[in-house]
């Protein structure tokens, strides 16, 4: 018994070292253009997924998500799961055939019969086939004004661009919303573009659940750039609100120099041209909910809502926040020093998810703003030892 083991553990070794010095290229699935994601991004050198550790290999080899960390800094996406694409690949087929049962090749595609910018437009507005949605009022004038932004600098001239879009419209808009919204501006990740089926984007850091043990100051400062980003995502745009639909913490990385943190997954969003009309949307509470529960349309139809407030206080920074969060929320275990000091504090995070009618008069903002400038205060006293960021 223990010699068949011997050979077991030897051929899984084997096995391993082979993964970690053999370069693994991924397939990019170019013969599938125009019916693709792109070709902006097409590598004039060999890209290789990451195999430096057993954690890169499991990620790699068993992407669930079909997202793959290369040797070079970049995230390569499929922007879906392989039976979503499968669904993608028949919906195009449907969209150009009357009879789709017949095999169906792009290939015979007559690429000039199809208004392919319109079929975009109805996309963004309707979003039958994944998270990504334009909503609100004027809704036909705000995807205008997002088509013009995502088109530039051609206005919409090069046929396969066009084409590239509505394939990616089917199925995840994320590169959409990188190619309308100012990547430095909201602190993106860099969308370098496309090549067939996978986009490449930057690889900005670890997932936020890696950050469970660093000290409680380290979190505080990771915990003030996702409450900026939140801010940003609802107000730091000239025309619209972004509003994200799927807050958790593998959707949210952190540069482990500097401790900032950024989302990396706009598949699931909403946004919404601001208005005058003043019509403020608060998000309803729920103790025991797991998800964020939510109405679409009440979001749409306000003038401004503290959706992404009450998404990233509910679910990433309180207490209150459910699996897979860590155990307390990024703010776990204050040090007594910091307690003292703020003996409000523990409230004002309370506040963020369910409001205080006495302190904040039920105003979100109000509770946000709060708490940042409280966070703000004691990062202020307590420099950050960079030298022991992980102990608590």
């Amino acid at each position: 018994m223990s010699k068949i083991i011997s050979v077991f553990v030897a051929i899984i070794a084997i096995a391993m070292i082979t993964v970690l010095y053999t370069p693994i290229i991924p397939d990019f699935e170019v013969h599938r253009c125009p019916f693709c994601y792109g070709r902006d991004f097409c590598p004039n050198k060999q890209v290789s997924l990451r195999m430096s550790s057993f954690k890169d290999i499991i990620n790699n080899l068993i992407s669930v998500k079909n997202v793959y960390t290369t040797t070079n800094g970049l995230v390569l996406k499929k922007l879906g799961h392989t039976k979503d694409l499968n669904t993608m690949d028949f919906l195009i087929c449907v969209f150009h055939r009357s009879h789709v049962m017949e095999p169906c090749e792009f290939q015979d595609v007559d690429l000039h019969r199809t208004n392919y910018t319109q079929a975009l437009h109805y996309n963004m507005k309707t979003n039958h086939y994944n998270g990504f949605r334009v909503c609100g009022r004027n809704v036909d004038d705000s995807i205008d004004i997002l088509i013009r932004r995502i088109l530039k600098p051609d206005g919409g001239k090069d046929v396969m661009n066009v084409i590239n879009l509505w394939v990616i419209s089917i199925i995840n808009g994320e590169p959409l919303f990188y190619k309308a919204f100012d990547a430095q501006h909201f602190s993106l990740p860099i969308y370098y573009g496309a090549c067939g089926r996978l986009i490449a984007v930057e690889d900005c850091g670890q997932n936020l659940n890696e950050y469970e043990d660093y000290n409680w100051l380290s979190r505080a400062r990771i915990a003030r750039s996702i409450i900026g980003l939140a801010l940003k995502f609802t107000s730091g745009d000239d025309d619209f609100r972004i509003y994200l639909t799927d807050v958790s913490p593998d959707n949210i990385v952190v540069n482990k120099t500097t401790l900032i943190a950024k989302f990396v997954d706009f598949g699931n969003i909403l946004i919404v041209r601001k208005s005058n009309v003043s019509s403020v949307h608060h998000s309803d509470h729920y103790p025991n909910a797991v998800e964020h529960i939510y109405s679409e349309e009440n979001v749409c139809q306000s003038s401004i809502s503290d959706h992404n407030i009450y998404s990233i206080c509910r679910f990433i920074i309180s207490s209150s926040a459910p699996w897979p969060m860590m155990k307390g929320g990024l703010l776990h275990s204050i040090p007594i020093k910091i307690s003292e000091e703020n003996p409000q504090l523990e409230q004002l995070i309370t506040n963020c998810v369910q409001p205080n009618e006495e302190m904040d008069s039920g105003d979100r903002f109000a509770a946000i703003f709060k708490l940042d400038n409280a966070l703000k205060d004691i990062l202020g006293m307590h420099p950050i030892d960079t030298s022991n960021l992980q102990l608590g």
